[in-house]
């Protein structure tokens, strides 16, 4: 084994020179120095005096760095502060703004049948009609298992009980890399979304999901599940254990997707939807059409009264569209 040895030789006689005042411009070339002491001074006085001037560099540095970071800080704090303030003010000139359009259609409307449809007995009052009937339209959209169809060619020769998961951010989705989610590494909290399965046969199974969930994208079979990923957004169906993963592999490139919307509406039990059974018995024409066909003469136009109130509440007929004059 070859042996390695040597000596330093502290040949450097001459005391340090006096201790300079540490700024983030010097310490660089005063750190050099200090090196250089440690390494050649003769005296032990001299190189212990280096050493603790050494720690003192330390500590400046790390004193620099705090500074640094905390004057960071708060820099992205007024910047957030101001970004905020200026959010509120937008924010309140709008809700202002929605609060004139809704009393103007609220006092257009007062009185009428259109008027008395914004009560709630459940839910309370609204403020114009349009709000109840999207409330109602958001919760259907989210709780109905109808408006999105999933067809799955699982291709497992059964009729299986399907459970769907729904998550965002999972690993591999996210839209700006590993772990840049809003809850950092991994997906959101899964919720479990109604279904109802139609089986068109024992290999194929036709999902309905509430509107609210409607996916773009292609359904895949892997490692036990069915996946329908659409960017951040995915879609898991479980069609229980056994699976066969060859059979279902198989399948992968006959899975579909599909909303009432498309194709003249959802096939029925009879395999057609209402604009190809309309075909079927005699009717010429595309979806457009057909829609169009389906519209029927308009009605008389309603007469509109413009009366007092003290005429409106003598009135024992009230049918009709009046105006509150005065």
């Amino acid at each position: 084994m070859a042996i390695v040895s040597g000596s330093v030789n502290y040949e450097d006689s001459t005391p340090i020179p006096k201790q300079q005042e540490y700024t983030p411009d010097n310490i660089k070339p005063i750190a050099i120095e200090l090196s250089k002491f440690i390494r050649t001074k003769m005296y032990g006085t001299d190189v212990r005096e280096s050493l603790a001037r050494w720690i003192e560099i330390m500590l400046a540095v790390q004193t620099y760095i705090n500074d640094d970071e905390t004057a960071f800080k708060a820099d992205i704090q007024n910047q957030q502060d101001s970004v905020g303030d200026r959010q509120t003010q937008v924010e309140g000139t709008m809700s202002d703004v929605l609060d004139q359009f809704k009393a103007v259609v609220s006092n257009v409307t007062k009185d009428s049948e259109v008027a008395l449809a914004r009560d709630s007995v459940r839910f309370g009052d609204y403020t114009v009609l349009d709000d109840r009937l999207e409330y109602i339209e958001s919760w259907l959209a989210a709780h109905v298992p109808a408006g999105f169809h999933v067809s799955i060619k699982h291709n497992q020769n059964r009729q299986p009980k399907v459970v769907v998961h729904y998550y965002e951010y999972a690993i591999g989705t996210e839209a700006h890399g590993l772990g840049t989610g809003p809850y950092g590494l991994g997906e959101t909290s899964t919720q479990t979304i109604s279904c109802t399965v139609d089986y068109r046969d024992d290999d194929t199974a036709v999902i309905n999901l509430p509107l609210a969930y409607a996916l773009t994208g292609i359904v895949t079979y892997n490692n036990g599940y069915w996946y329908l990923i659409d960017g951040y957004k995915t879609l898991r169906f479980d069609l229980g254990d056994g699976i066969d993963d060859s059979k279902a592999l198989s399948g992968n490139g006959s899975n579909e997707t599909s909303t009432n919307a498309n194709g003249g509406g959802y096939a029925g039990d009879l395999g057609l939807s209402s604009y190809q059974i309309a075909v079927k018995n005699g009717f010429s024409g595309n979806i457009s059409q057909w829609l169009a066909s389906l519209v029927g003469p308009k009605g008389d136009d309603a007469t509109i009264n413009f009366i007092s109130q003290a005429d409106y509440d003598a009135l024992a007929d009230k049918s009709g569209v009046y105006f509150i004059s005065g």
